[in-house]
């Protein structure tokens, strides 16, 4: 009955027959073989996972197959060979194009009209039961190349302070530092090669320069007992570049540009664009700069700005959560198209098989030194670690052991001992099978 889902963990709370439903929809629509067959595509690695996190996201995937298929066939057909077998960049548009439309046919109040071939300006039209169009223009606003390349660097610099850690012999520390100003990778080396001298004092005085501020402090829940094994964290903000601003409104420009070209007098049709945002991109600059954007660009050939972020979260069962958030700026002409005269209210509603919604964006939570909270929303985060944690053996022989991913980029590892205290099991293995490898949704990217 489970053939798709058997050996996966699911932390979803819907039958496990309708999981397998969505599974089900995805092998049909690329086949086993290729699912199976060991590729480098997003797909086949989020298939071959069998943790909690890539279910959610197959089943999320699986739903939109299902949903847009009985709207249109033949449209859904193109959009998944595009996202099998095209670059990367229309790879992800599509697979945008799929779950953003399918976001909007949930709640069955909308007749969904996807955009067959190169329809000019839009793809997809939303039609309403008491009347009135929305042209919805879809945009995968993934990660840019300055937040890939501080995630690089991250990765880079965690590599040096575990190496540093393991030479000196330490453990149970963390590293925090934060950018003022967009690092350079010049930026990125000398803070890396400050690590030894930044680790001789550990819980000492911030290490400063005209760019970093940087300190080690013990990590609270270390306990000694677990090693030799690693226990550790790295968190860094590096402050975002300029251009990130001008990204955003180029995918504007590109929306205006086409509803501007192919305008119509039509009154009864409104136009959107649906954004997606990457995690760590801060909502509230892009809500500033979307109504700056109407305020520069006043004839209202674009009604209507949707900002969709979903984020992974820490769940209870440490497997990790989505949660969406939905953001609405609305143009000058959004309001009263909203509210025909002698007519219901045209109300854009949506919903989501996985995962819930929250009326805030998910936040990564930072405290400094001195307890104080720390924005997050003009950088770019980077975090990770593991922290050992022990258990013992119980009188009756047996293991209470719990073991997670409390936040993104940090491993909670169990450390078995037995009732004389010594170490022994090693589930790392067995950890590594059940825990995500990664908390990005690799079914947007």
């Amino acid at each position: 009955m489970t053939a798709h889902l058997d050996g996966r963990l699911n932390s979803l709370g819907s039958a496990p027959e309708d999981v397998e439903t969505r599974l089900s929809a995805i092998a049909s629509a690329f086949g086993l073989d290729w699912l199976q067959n060991g590729g480098d595509h997003p797909l086949q690695g989020l298939w071959r996972r069998r943790d909690a996190l890539a279910t959610c996201q197959l089943a999320w995937f699986g739903d939109a197959i299902c949903g847009m298929r009985q709207i249109d066939e033949k449209w859904t057909r193109r959009e998944l060979a595009k996202i099998r077998n095209e670059p990367a960049n229309n790879r992800k548009g599509a697979a945008f194009e799929l779950l953003g439309l399918n976001i909007f046919a949930q709640r069955k109040k909308h007749r969904i009209v996807p955009s067959i071939g190169h329809k000019p300006g839009y793809d997809g039209t939303i039609h309403f039961a008491g009347g009135g169009r929305l042209a919805m223009s879809i945009k995968n606003y993934g990660a840019s190349v300055h937040e890939k390349d501080a995630r690089s660097e991250g990765a880079r610099l965690e590599a040096a302070f575990v190496g540093e850690l393991r030479m000196l012999d330490l453990n149970g520390l963390e590293l925090r530092a934060i950018a003022r100003t967009h690092p350079t990778p010049a930026d990125w080396r000398r803070l890396a090669a400050a690590l030894p001298s930044i680790l001789s004092a550990p819980g000492g005085p911030p290490a400063s320069d005209e760019v970093w501020t940087a300190f080690v402090q013990p990590l609270p829940d270390f306990e000694a007992r677990t090693s030799p094994s690693l226990s550790y964290q790295i968190t860094v903000l590096a402050r975002m570049h300029p251009n990130e601003r001008q990204n955003l409104i180029s995918k504007l420009d590109e929306a205006y540009a086409n509803a501007h070209r192919h305008a119509a007098t039509d009154t009864d049709l409104s136009r959107a664009v649906l954004i997606h945002l990457p995690e760590n991109a801060s909502v509230a600059s892009c809500e500033k700069w979307a109504n700056d954007y109407f305020i520069d660009r006043p004839d209202g050939m674009i009604d209507l700005i949707v900002f969709y972020q979903p984020a992974v979260v820490a769940t209870p069962d440490g497997q990790g959560g989505i949660v969406h958030h939905m953001s609405y700026v609305v143009g000058p002409r959004y309001v009263a198209w909203s509210k025909p005269d002698g007519g219901p209210r045209r109300q854009l509603e949506g919903g989501f098989y996985v995962g819930s919604t929250s009326p805030e964006p998910a936040r990564l939570s930072l405290q400094s030194a001195d307890g104080d909270a720390i924005a997050t929303d003009e950088f770019y985060v980077f975090q990770s670690g593991s922290l050992y944690v022990g258990f013992d053996e119980s009188q009756d022989g047996t293991y209470d052991v719990v073991a997670g991913n409390p936040a993104p980029g940090i491993l909670k590892r169990p450390a078995i001992f037995d009732r004389r205290g010594i170490r022994g099991l090693d589930l790392d293995e067995l950890f590594a099978r059940y825990f995500p490898p990664t908390n990005e949704l690799v079914i947007l990217t």
